[in-house]
């Protein structure tokens, strides 16, 4: 009972952790991207990656939630990622 009051009364926090680090756009087509950087006067940053690579996922679970690096990229660009590689267990959006 006690894990789940703890869990409810941080909840909350976790949701603002969240929101610190690198924003990634989701379900845009590469048109709409190019669009939003150009309406926000801000540049493309475009985070090329594998599923295997090993300084990609440091860079994505110790970099890019960094409440520091979140504020540079999220004030100067729109922020994609991009998957190199294909796997069996890719969601719609990255088969798209």
């Amino acid at each position: 009972m006690k894990k789940l009051i703890l869990l409810f009364v941080l909840l909350p926090f976790l949701g603002l952790a969240q929101d610190k680090g690198t924003h990634f756009e989701h379900g845009l087509s590469w048109q709409q991207v190019k669009e939003k950087a150009k309406k926000e006067n801000k540049y493309l940053f475009v985070d090329c990656f594998t599923t295997w690579c090993g300084p990609c996922k440091y860079m994505t679970s110790t970099i890019f939630p960094q409440e520091k690096v979140g504020d540079f990229f999220n004030k100067n660009f729109v922020n994609v990622k991009v998957q190199f590689d294909k796997t069996k267990n890719d969601s719609e959006e990255v088969k798209s």
